[in-house]
């Protein structure tokens, strides 16, 4: 999986093939056919590690909160204030199309966590679960790009200020939970985004 997400940052999931990644693993075809079945298997479980990774990173940071729009607004300008401090982290995640990721990934589980329990407090306004799901990925998303684009140390504030409105939280109460501070978590050791950002990092 590291050496699919080696190849995948290079030249995107669609153009990933078994050659490309049998020679940048070092194995033989054998040896993938023994864990993947096709490029499209291997492209998902790498993509549901690195969304399981980027959920370790953020999480316990949001976790220590109870309000599902506090957990919500510091997840969102985590992930993009992440982007901004780790350049490299940013670019691997726009090239593999993160967050193109198992449904069954921890990455939904915790949005799920938090979704549900706002709509069920009435802190959120009721919309179809999918709808809210794309308002938080698409924010997320949208915003690495333009973070690798332009980036800007207001823009992760903004974003996250826009998509608690859009939740349905008052103008007044979103800014003052969008100025609350934010601890960024340290790249974690040993997990795959890691190992692909010090492998990008080594010198030639």
């Amino acid at each position: 999986m590291d050496a699919a997400l080696a190849v995948a940052s290079q030249k995107g999931p669609a153009r990933t093939s078994i050659d490309d990644v049998i020679a940048a693993a070092d194995v033989s075809r054998g040896t993938f056919y023994k864990y993947f079945d096709s490029t499209e298997k291997l492209i998902s479980a790498m993509a549901n590690e690195v969304a399981n990774d980027l959920v370790r990173l953020i999480d316990p940071v949001v976790a220590v909160h109870t309000d599902p729009a506090v957990r919500i607004a510091l997840g969102a300008r985590t992930a993009l204030s992440l982007v901004a401090h780790h350049r490299v982290l940013g670019g691997l995640l726009v090239q593999i199309g993160w967050p193109a990721v198992p449904e069954s990934a921890q990455y939904f589980a915790v949005h799920e966590r938090d979704l549900t329990a706002g709509m069920a407090s009435g802190r959120f306004i009721n919309m179809q679960f999918e709808v809210a799901m794309n308002l938080i990925a698409g924010s997320v998303v949208g915003g690495i790009h333009t973070m690798m684009r332009k980036p800007s140390a207001h823009y992760p504030g903004q974003a996250a200020l826009a998509l608690l409105r859009a939740l349905g939280i008052a103008e007044a109460e979103a800014e003052q939970i969008c100025r609350m501070p934010l601890p960024l978590p340290a790249i974690a050791v040993d997990g795959i985004l890691a190992r692909a950002m010090r492998s990008q990092l080594k010198p030639v």
